[in-house]
């Protein structure tokens, strides 16, 4: 960031412009910083989803075994 401040003090022309380049600077690297914030929290989020879908497929294990155990039960009740 200390570059940014070096830029503001340099000289400049009124006529370049030079404080909106530097503006248009400054809400680029503000907009960057929010986005590498919402994807490292989508990151996390993602990484917790997962964890949680897969703890529920493990556990959907034993209920399918159980199920074809039991599915000659499914003939006697027809």
């Amino acid at each position: 960031m200390s570059w940014l401040r070096q830029i503001r003090a340099l000289p400049s022309k009124p006529a370049s412009n030079d404080i909106l380049k530097v503006e248009y600077l400054d809400v680029n690297l503000n907009n960057s910083r929010k986005l590498m914030g919402n994807i490292s929290s989508l990151s996390v989020e993602t990484k917790e989803v997962t964890e949680s879908q897969e703890s529920t497929v493990e556990a959907m294990l034993p209920l399918k075994s159980i199920r074809n155990e039991l599915s000659w039960t499914d003939k006697v009740m027809d």
